[in-house]
């Protein structure tokens, strides 16, 4: 690996659970009133979110800021990346990963803020590649560098495969997991597999989808030259000014049928159609503040 395909973003995702989080560690800190990692951490500086009784007054008026009590549950939770290797995912001169990059880059930035446990899944070369989580900034730049993997050889239902392996590592993966899932999903997981890892993680499909070619499609009338995914050789197609609005049609319903897909089991899922940080910093802000209503008290 070049260390130039690595991309630190310059913001970072904010992370914090929406679900009470439950692991061996959090045994350590009883909460005598409220049960296993719910004895307080510390004090932090308030959040958008936080409700009026988490405030600590004492350290509120000593500081001359909005302080807040912080418990064990929101800082023990482990973060998972789960990147779909399809070889559709590396079509467009690998430009759906640059997308994947950055916005695991600042993922990744975010949980090393937090210091939480950081771990990754993939199927790049077409077998297991699995990161348990960890804490810390070596391990941190092991994951950034399994995100720059050119390899794009898993087989196309590959996210079903992960997904369901998923069983296998609950030792290491504590209830209340963030799970980022990167795909296009023009191959959806089974619904069932769906609900069950909603049970289990705070899950949140990633939707990657070029922007013109996939999420939509332009309105031309000719030739195009495109390279085909798995063998990266060149064909060309004609298309007609009806087959091109034909196909953009087809493209937006399929993406607005994967959008209703998770929305039909109550779970939001972030799009992502470009590497800029601006953009995706602002996709990621809207997607925060949407979870803050929801984020444990």
């Amino acid at each position: 690996m070049d260390i130039k395909d690595l991309i630190i973003p310059d913001f970072s995702v904010d992370l914090f659970p929406t679900l009470k989080v439950y692991s061996n560690a959090l045994g350590q800190w009883e909460s005598v009133y409220r049960g296993d990692g719910y004895g307080l951490a510390g004090i932090r500086h308030h959040q958008s979110g936080d409700g009026i009784r988490r405030i600590a007054w004492k350290a509120t008026a000593k500081r001359g800021e909005l302080m807040v009590r912080e418990t064990y549950s929101e800082r023990s939770f482990s973060v998972l990346i789960v990147v779909d290797r399809s070889p559709r995912m590396g079509a467009y001169d690998l430009e759906k990963l640059l997308f994947i990059k950055t916005a695991t880059g600042a993922i990744i930035n975010g949980a090393q803020s937090r210091n939480l446990a950081l771990g990754f899944l993939d199927w790049a070369k077409g077998k297991e590649h699995y990161r348990r989580p960890q804490e810390g900034h070596a391990h941190a730049f092991k994951v950034r560098k399994s995100t720059t993997n050119r390899n794009f050889l898993a087989v196309d239902d590959n996210v079903n495969l992960q997904l369901t392996r998923l069983k296998d590592f609950k030792k290491h993966l504590p209830k209340g997991t963030m799970l980022f899932l990167f795909s296009d999903f023009f191959v959806l997981p089974a619904e069932e597999l769906i609900i069950e890892i909603a049970k289990s993680f705070d899950f949140h499909p990633v939707i990657v989808q070029h922007p013109i070619w996939e999420k939509d499609f332009p309105e031309i009338e000719g030739t195009l030259s495109f390279a085909e995914p798995l063998t990266n050789e060149i064909a060309e197609a004609f298309f007609t000014l009806n087959q091109s609005r034909s196909l953009a049609k087809k493209h937006r319903q399929r993406y607005a049928d994967i959008v209703s897909f998770f929305e039909s089991m109550e779970i939001n899922p972030i799009t992502l159609t470009t590497s800029d940080e601006a953009e995706c910093e602002r996709s990621f802000a809207f997607w925060s503040n949407e979870r803050s209503l929801h984020r444990v008290r």
